[in-house]
Parts: structure tokens; C-alpha cells; sequence
């Protein structure tokens, strides 16, 4: 169940952050958790409540940052995968399937 929590927890991020980070907060989390299994149930416990009080308090955290100061001052402006030309795709051809969301439409119809 902790670890359940932990990853729903982690996808509040804002999406550039987790994109980047969130995978790695999952696996060093989930190795974590194994070791202090071992430990005994009450380590369990002080561990799994001090990462899930620090992730709520890192996810506010972000989110402030990202709203309150501008990507050119707070060198926090993580590329978006999103609109990133796949390699080996023409430029006009990528460009062209956007909408103005920025999702490529589908080709089925």
C-alpha cells in the first residue's frame, strides 16, 4: 500500500519534473522500502511516513516554484518532450501532424 501511495504521490508533480525524475524516485523508493523492511516494522513506518511528509512537502514545493517566477529566472524550464521531433522525422512532417495543443492527431480515422 505505501508504495501505491508513494507513486500516485509522485504523478502530482508538475509534468516536466516528473517526466524527468519520476521513474528514479519510484525504483530508489521501492529498493528503499525493501531495505527497511528488513529493519523491522517500526523503521518501516518512521521511513515510509518521513518520504511521503517529504514528498507532499517537495510537490508543493515545485509547484510554487513553477508558478510564482518565471522559467527564464528560475533556470527550472525542463525541455517538453512533448513537442520534440523524433529523430529521423522530418521536420515538415512532424510539424504537421501537431494540433494546437501540441498532441500529434492520429493517422486512423
Amino acid at each position: 500500500m505505501t508504495k501505491s501511495v508513494y507513486r500516485a504521490l509522485v504523478t502530482l508533480y508538475p509534468w516536466d519534473y516528473a517526466t524527468v525524475f519520476s521513474e528514479d524516485m519510484k525504483t530508489t523508493f521501492d529498493e528503499a522500502c525493501e531495505e527497511y523492511r528488513v529493519r523491522g516494522r517500526w523503521q518501516f513506518v518512521c521511513f515510509a511516513a518521513t518520504e511521503v511528509f517529504s514528498l507532499v512537502w517537495g510537490v508543493g514545493k515545485e509547484w510554487l516554484a513553477k508558478l510564482t517566477t518565471e522559467e527564464s529566472v528560475r533556470g527550472r524550464s525542463l525541455p517538453d518532450l512533448r513537442k520534440m521531433r523524433p529523430v529521423g522525422i522530418a521536420y515538415e512532417v512532424w510539424f504537421a501532424s501537431l494540433d494546437r495543443s501540441g498532441r500529434v492527431k492520429s493517422g486512423i480515422d
